[in-house]
C-alpha cells in the first residue's frame, strides 16, 4: 500500500537521507497527490519532478501516473480497507492456526480486562487534541506505520525516534502542542526509554506509554497507559501492534476521506 509504504519509507531512512525528506513532504500533500501532475507535487515538496518519479519508482511503481492512481483509489478505499477482516478467518480449520487462535484469544481476553475501552478513548482524544505526533520505540512495525498514516491523513505532524534516528531529537521536539507514544517491551530491557519519556512531560507535552509490563515508576509521567500482563513472548509483540491498531479503528472515526 502506497501510504504505508511511504510511511515505513520515511521511518527506515535515515535522517540526513533526501528519500526521506522527500517521502515525508509527499506525505504532507497526500490528499492532493491525485490532482496533482508531478511537475505541481515537486513544486509543493521543494524538489524536482525527476525526484519524485524516482521516488514512485522505489515504492514499486512504474511511474508517477501509476503512483497517483493508486493513492487516488487508497484515499478512496481506505477506512474500509482496513475496518473488515476477512470474514472466514474464523472457520479456519488447520491445527496450527487452531492452535495459534487458542493464543490469541487468551491474548485477547487479557487484553480486555487490562486496556479498558475508557483507556483507549482517553489515548485517542490526546491525540485528537495535540498537533504534533512523536513515536519513541526501539523498533517499528507495520501497524506503527498504519497508525502514523492514520494521524497524518487526520493533518497531524507526525516523526518517529528509534536507536537508529536517536531520541535527543524527539525530546526537543516536544512542546505543550505535542503527544509522545512510547512503545516498549519489557521496561527492564536495555534501552530504556523512561529519561526520554520524564524527559518530554516535563517539557509539557502529553504522554502515552503502550507497554507488556505493568509501568510503576512511569505511570507518574504518563497520561494514558496501554499496558498488558504479559510473558515477554513473540505473542506480547501482536499485542501491542494489536493496542495500536485498536487506536488506528477509533481514529478512522474521525477520518472524512
Amino acid at each position: 500500500m502506497s501510504l504505508t509504504a511511504l510511511v515505513m519509507l520515511y521511518n527506515s531512512s535515515m535522517q540526513d537521507d533526501f528519500m526521506r525528506q522527500l517521502s515525508y513532504q509527499v506525505l504532507k500533500n497526500v490528499r492532493d497527490v491525485p490532482e496533482l501532475s508531478s511537475y505541481e507535487l515537486a513544486e509543493r515538496c521543494f524538489a524536482s519532478s525527476s525526484a519524485i518519479r524516482k521516488l514512485a519508482k522505489e515504492l514499486g511503481y512504474p511511474s508517477y501516473s501509476d503512483f497517483r492512481a493508486a493513492i487516488r483509489w487508497q484515499l478512496a478505499h481506505y477506512t474500509e480497507i482496513y475496518r473488515h477482516q476477512p470474514a472466514d478467518i474464523r472457520n479456519a480449520g488447520t491445527a496450527t492456526l487452531n492452535a495459534l487462535v487458542g493464543n490469541v484469544r487468551t491474548l485477547l481476553e487479557q487484553l480486555a480486562d487490562d486496556v479498558s475501552e475508557e483507556k483507549l478513548d482517553h489515548a485517542v482524544q490526546l491525540l485528537m487534541e495535540n498537533r504534533k505526533v512523536c513515536f519513541f520505540t526501539t523498533k517499528g512495525s507495520p501497524q506503527q506505520s498504519n497508525l502514523q498514516t492514520d494521524l497524518i491523513l487526520l493533518g497531524k505532524d507526525t516523526s518517529v525516534y528509534t536507536v537508529l534516528h536517536g531520541t535527543a531529537s524527539g525530546i526537543e521536539q516536544a512542546d505543550c502542542d505535542t503527544v509522545t507514544i512510547f512503545t516498549k517491551m519489557d521496561l527492564a530491557e536495555p534501552n530504556d526509554i523512561f529519561p526520554a519519556l520524564q524527559a518530554t512531560k516535563e517539557k509539557g507535552a502529553s504522554t502515552i506509554l503502550i507497554t507488556n509490563a505493568y509501568p510503576a515508576r512511569e505511570m507518574k509521567f504518563c497520561d494514558a497507559a496501554l499496558h498488558f500482563r504479559g510473558s515477554a513472548s513473540i505473542i506480547d509483540m501482536y499485542a501491542m501492534d494489536l493496542i495500536q491498531q485498536m487506536l488506528s479503528l477509533k481514529l478512522r472515526e474521525y477520518l472524512t476521506i
